[in-house]
């Protein structure tokens, strides 16, 4: 966003310390982010809250990769005319393709060069007057460019004298178009304060005052509650299988990486995790459209079934955000689990699973999901994995608890929602023993 920005300059790095687990807080007249956070839906160059907002992607790296690349690559033309080598471009183009990949490879895995990666919001009717007007500007420039190429081409046709004073008009065009384009780019100013960290300034007042607010209320929050932490561990997703990891991506450079990344272990597959214990309840109304439609469609079908909870869990850094809704049948024999996964910046990336439920009278565990990673080899559990249509798993489901010990209906709901939560439970020691995740532990 900052367009000014010098490319080839080394950035200006500082020491970062925070004292709550908090992943951005106001600085000043600026703010500081970890990598890979969402801000609040606040316009910060107009400082507005209300209308439909959009994220931005903001990204910075420590690094400019064109240095080593350039000094490589000439000094290999260098060195071929040195030596009065016949190096033709065809063969020096792979050469500088494969120190492209390297340098790209190598600054995702490393975290000291790995680029710090933020979202911000913009208000989308400002951002697309704006984006309207860069592209008239950016017509407008091209159309003076080619005007003086034709008039280059034209001399005889048009007259020398009336040829230079029309460039030079045209000329005058586009250097007005370029001092525009200076004084009216993104105020907002981005950098890297550290490894890992971002700091953006530049910000419009009524967006700091309102962030500061939140950082504020959050600050007081913290220091009115005599010991108030939050459950977190780390996440190891190098040590998941790759299919967990890339899920959709079918990108075969993204897969290369992810793969060195896995195989070295690197630190920039490690992220800290809330506890499961830190969900909230979240009204019905409140949940994402495709959710609260999926709910209805599957009540319309089973009128018997009732929702028993919904809750919202969200990633520290705010960039995920997991809804789970949990129904039961008349009996409460079965219980069917919703989960609604949307990553903010990409709001078309959601997805939902749907996982059945059921506990034999011999204390077994029954479960048939769509979700692949909750299916896991446990004490007291048999899972399997299905595609298909809610309606489509349930029947499978049904079919397959037909071949197990008879069912056990819970009494109430409050002793679905145990057992739901020492499932939650047993899964997690199993992901903790297995290496997957580290152990719990409490952070202000």
């Amino acid at each position: 966003m900052d367009d000014s920005a010098n490319p080839y300059a080394s950035p200006v790095t500082e020491e970062v310390t925070t004292t709550t687990a908090a992943a951005w807080k106001v600085d000043g007249a600026s703010i500081l982010l970890k990598h890979a956070t969402v801000l609040p839906a606040v316009d910060l160059v107009s400082g507005e809250t209300d209308g439909e907002m959009v994220t931005m992607r903001v990204v910075r790296r420590p690094v400019a990769q064109a240095i080593p690349f350039l000094v490589i690559t000439f000094s290999a033309i260098f060195l071929a005319s040195f030596f009065d080598l016949e190096l033709k471009f065809a063969e020096l183009f792979p050469l500088v393709f494969l120190i492209l990949l390297a340098l790209r490879i190598f600054s995702s895995i490393n975290p000291r060069s790995a680029a710090a990666v933020a979202w911000v919001h913009r208000n989308k009717n400002q951002l697309n007057k704006e984006r309207k007007i860069k592209r008239v500007a950016g017509y407008l420039g091209i159309a003076l460019a080619a005007s003086i190429t034709l008039l280059g081409f034209f001399i005889d046709q048009v007259g020398l004298k009336l040829s230079l004073e029309l460039s030079a008009a045209c000329l005058l065009g586009l250097f007005g178009l370029v001092v525009w384009r200076m004084i009216k780019r993104s105020p907002l100013r981005v950098r890297l304060a550290s490894p890992g960290w971002l700091r953006i300034s530049g910000i419009h007042p009524n967006a700091l005052a309102q962030l500061a607010n939140l950082d504020r209320e959050q600050q007081q929050k913290f220091a009115q509650t005599e010991k108030f932490t939050r459950k977190v561990f780390t996440a190891y997703y190098h040590r998941y299988p790759m299919w967990a990891i890339t899920l959709k991506n079918r990108n075969p450079l993204v897969f290369v990486i992810i793969l060195l990344m896995k195989l070295l272990r690197s630190k920039q597959l490690e992220q800290d995790l809330y506890h499961h214990s830190e969900a909230t309840p979240i009204e019905l109304e409140k949940l994402p459209e495709l959710l609260q439609t999926t709910i209805r469609d599957w009540l319309a079908n089973h009128p018997t079934w009732q929702v028993i909870q919904a809750a919202r869990a969200l990633r520290p850094n705010g960039v995920v955000v997991s809804d789970n809704i949990l129904l039961c049948s008349e009996d409460r024999a079965h219980v069917l689990g919703i989960q609604h996964v949307i990553v903010v910046p990409k709001p078309k990336s959601a997805w939902v699973s749907f996982s059945f439920y059921s506990r034999t009278n011999e204390n077994l565990t029954l479960m048939t999901s769509s979700d692949r990673l909750l299916v896991s080899k446990m004490a007291d559990f048999v899972g399997r994995t299905r595609k298909g249509t809610p309606d489509e798993l349930f029947a499978q489901h049904l079919a397959w608890c037909s071949e197990f010990p008879p069912l056990l209906a819970a009494k109430d709901d409050s002793e679905l929602l145990l057992h739901h939560r020492n499932h939650l439970e047993m899964m997690a020691a199993h992901f903790e023993k297995i290496g997957w995740h580290g152990p719990v532990r409490e952070v202000f």
